[in-house]
């Protein structure tokens, strides 16, 4: 497992410019997210690490649907994934942050994810994720990719 190198995570660069004011905040703040909670599973990169966390960068998962991709953060997820037309099978679960990470935490990481490493979707505020948290909120376990698509 590589330790973080927080200088191999891309900073905001030209392929960042649809981000502005509050959007790049946002990002920025969520970068730090990243590396504090997701990067040893997804890579420094958002490449994804074998056996741990499927890739980001690219992922049709990430810039897809913001309320499975909040869903998923909060509660965990398990199993074989497709990501982007290709099989993933992680040998952990993926962890439930429901309980370490704030709503802006969360919508942060997730407006990261969703603009780095080439991808590109919209930016997601808290209180989408505060509404997200609420329909979840009785949800015990991981969930499948089953159960999320």
């Amino acid at each position: 497992m590589r330790l973080f190198d927080g200088s191999r995570i891309k900073n905001p660069g030209p392929e960042h410019d649809h981000l502005k004011g509050d959007a790049l905040a946002a990002f920025t703040r969520g970068q730090g997210t990243y590396a504090k909670y997701c990067f040893s599973c997804h890579g420094n990169e958002g490449e994804g690490m074998k056996d741990m966390g499927p890739p980001l960068a690219g992922s049709d998962w990430a810039t897809g649907d913001p309320e499975v991709v909040a869903k998923l953060i909060l509660k965990g997820m398990q199993g074989e994934i497709r990501v982007s037309g290709k099989i993933y099978k992680p040998q952990v679960p993926m962890n439930a942050f429901d309980e370490l990470m704030t709503d802006k935490e969360i919508a942060d990481v997730m407006t990261y994810i969703r603009n780095g490493w080439g991808n590109r979707a919209p930016v997601v505020a808290p209180d989408f994720v505060t509404g997200i948290r609420k329909k979840v909120e009785d949800v015990e376990g991981p969930y499948t990719p089953g159960d999320l698509r």
